[in-house]
C-alpha cells in the first residue's frame, strides 16, 4: 500500500480491553487504520467525527444489546460494515432480530481465529458499496 492510500479505518469493540487491543492491533499489522473500544457509546459517539468502513463487535455488550448497537452504527453510517462476534450459539438469534428489523449483519461464532476475522473482513470489504483495497 502506497503512502497515498488512505487505509481502510476499522473501529473494533469488545467489553474485554485486552481482546479488544489485541484483534485492534492484529489488523493494523495487517494494514488497516483500527481503534479499540470497550463501550458502545464510545464508538457511536466516535462515528460522528470519522466514519469507519467496517465496526467489528462482540456480541455480549451488558451496555446495549448489541442489534440495537448495529442499527444505531448504520443508522449514523449507512456504507459501514459490521461484523459481529458471538460467543454462544445466539447466531441464529442474532439473525432473527436483525431481520425482524430489516438489517442484516455478518456473524461469526467465537472462539474465533484472527485470521479467519481477517478472511470475513476482506469478503466484507468486496462488496460493491465498499470497494476498498484489500490489505492483510
Amino acid at each position: 500500500m502506497s503512502a497515498l492510500e488512505k487505509r481502510p479505518r476499522v473501529f473494533v469493540i469488545d467489553g474485554e480491553r485486552n481482546d479488544s487491543r489485541s484483534l485492534a492491533m492484529f489488523l493494523s499489522q495487517r494494514g488497516f487504520d483500527a481503534s479499540s473500544f470497550t463501550d458502545p457509546f464510545d464508538v457511536l459517539a466516535a462515528i460522528r467525527y470519522e466514519s469507519p468502513e467496517l465496526v467489528i463487535s462482540n456480541a455480549t455488550m451488558p451496555q446495549l444489546a448489541v442489534v440495537n448497537f448495529a442499527i444505531q452504527v448504520r443508522g449514523r453510517c449507512p456504507e459501514c460494515e459490521v461484523l459481529l462476534l458471538s460467543e454462544r450459539a445466539s447466531i441464529a438469534e442474532l439473525n432473527e432480530a436483525a431481520s425482524e428489523s430489516a438489517h442484516a449483519f455478518e456473524v461469526l461464532s467465537k472462539p474465533v481465529q484472527p485470521t479467519d476475522i481477517l478472511k470475513m473482513i476482506q469478503k466484507m470489504m468486496q462488496r460493491p458499496r465498499l470497494s476498498r483495497p484489500l490489505v492483510g
